[in-house]
């Protein structure tokens, strides 16, 4: 049953459904939201071209459409600026971007020959077969053709991967949206972002440090403005992801209280933890391994390859507290409620180590298999932060949704002690089967089936949306 798989300990808050309108913010006669599958949409980046979904062929799939100007040259380690297209030539958009520069750029040598469960994720994990390029900033959508005219506007997800800000790409296969769009009526969007060191350079010359968080939140705008155009409702978008893409989520919520945009926040193990003072030792020191040496090394970076910058990177690149976009102390912004006020859905797995037989897996040095321990949800950090985030809602009059993952699959189990973390995408998704040849079990069909209606039923209604489905609202259990 699904209780016995998913234990929900709910914590837990009007929806404007929008009819398709003639012209979107800019201006120009952009869509009919009826028409064939991957039809041409035009948006702020020009015109773009899509094609059918190979997976679900009823899906209209757009890859690597651009929503920011290549950071290259003088916009290396700077804030993205919005995509031109003076040319205004169509974008094909049949194939992901390349990634964004992450660490396993430079280990594209690495065999993983084997062909285990722990094989096939550790493959994703470490990007292997994959180009990397600083040109990576762009998302992909999938959508279904509108069948009328006068069909409201779908509910917009919009996911952030993880990757601990080192590494990860949208063109992972577990984050495939198109079974999702399919069957639940709903958009689904995936953001490339930076990461590492061109991500969260660290450098004192800079009036930005957060500029991952920055390049999504102008994917964020880049929706707003164009997303009618494929059947989305600008009206409710909600963000999801996991690790630290679900970090960001939370981070979000407390960086752009002026302006949301979205309308609701998922929130796959991770929180906002308080980010450190802005420290330059991890830029001087990879700068000084490139030979950019002295105060003003700024422009001697932007001089060099991705390559010899990766090469040469060493220490910490992740969100640092700027006071505008990352904070340092976000227990006292959480009791004063300066977050967003829009629904959350936050979770974690019960085995959120397991991760790390993962890895030890794929670099062939699987550990033996442990009792699982039963306390873990009570003592892990991501457990405890993320129930402090929801309870912090309460707080507030906003409505939250507390989840722990418990279940795993054949098509799943890589020999760890329970639910690893990130196993839960497989079944938000739909993508388990889809990306390792196993097909689902009856009883995985079934359980991926409910999550994915509880995922889409609070996108598409987050204040009521998990009410109308049965989940009881929130109550405190004193995890904090």
């Amino acid at each position: 049953m699904y209780y016995n798989i998913l234990l929900w300990t709910c914590f837990s808050a009007s929806v404007v459904t929008s009819l398709p309108q003639s012209s979107n913010k800019n201006g120009w006669q952009n869509f009919d939201t009826t028409g064939s599958v991957g039809q041409t949409v035009r948006t702020s980046s020009g015109s773009v071209v899509g094609h059918a979904s190979s997976w679900k062929p009823d899906v209209s799939e757009y890859l690597g459409i651009p929503y920011a100007q290549p950071p290259t040259g003088d916009l290396r380690f700077a804030a993205p600026l919005a995509y031109q297209n003076p040319s205004q030539n169509a974008i094909e958009a049949s194939s992901f971007s390349p990634d964004c520069p992450s660490r396993f750029a430079l280990s594209q040598d690495l065999e993983v020959p084997g062909n285990t469960m722990a094989d096939i994720v550790f493959r994703q994990l470490v990007q292997l077969n994959r180009t990397f390029s600083e040109d990576c900033l762009t998302l992909n959508i999938w959508s279904k053709p509108q069948s009328d005219m006068h069909q409201a506007l779908k509910p917009v997800m919009v996911w952030f991967y993880g990757g601990g800000f080192t590494s990860g790409s949208s063109a992972n296969p577990s984050y495939n949206g198109a079974r999702l769009a399919d069957e639940k009526d709903v958009i689904v969007v995936s953001v490339n972002y930076r990461i590492g060191i061109f991500g969260f350079p660290g450098s004192g010359e800079l009036p930005d440090l957060n500029l991952g968080i920055l390049d999504q939140r102008l994917a964020v705008e880049w929706l707003r403005d164009n997303i009618a155009g494929f059947g989305g409702d600008p009206k409710r978008i909600t963000l999801f992801g996991q690790s630290a893409g679900s970090q960001i989520v939370d981070f979000y919520s407390f960086a752009f209280l002026e302006d949301p945009i979205v309308n609701g926040f998922i929130m796959q193990s991770g929180f906002a933890y308080n980010s450190p003072s802005p420290q330059e030792t991890g830029w001087l020191n990879s700068s000084s391994a490139v030979n950019c040496t002295g105060e003003q090394n700024l422009q001697c970076m932007r001089s060099k390859s991705m390559l010899e910058i990766l090469a040469g990177a060493t220490g910490y690149f992740g969100p640092t507290a700027d006071e505008k976009i990352a904070f340092a102390d976000y227990q006292s912004r959480r009791e004063q409620g300066l977050f967003i006020k829009r629904p959350i859905l936050a979770g974690n797995v019960n085995d959120e180590n397991g991760l790390e037989v993962v890895i030890a897996c794929g670099s062939g040095a699987c550990p033996p298999p442990q009792p699982q321990n039963d306390t873990a949800f009570e003592v892990h950090p991501i457990a405890c932060g993320t129930s402090v985030a929801t309870s912090a809602r309460l707080d507030h009059g906003v409505r939250a949704w507390r989840y722990l993952y418990t279940a795993i699959f054949p098509n799943q189990n890589v020999g760890t002690f329970g639910a690893w973390h990130g196993s839960d995408i497989g079944q938000v998704f739909g993508t388990s089967a889809f990306l390792t040849g196993i097909p689902d079990s009856p009883e995985q069909e079934e359980f991926g089936e409910k999550t994915r209606t509880a995922w889409t039923d609070f996108a598409k209604d987050p204040e009521n949306g998990l009410v109308e489905l049965g989940w009881p609202l929130a109550v405190d259990t004193g995890r904090e």
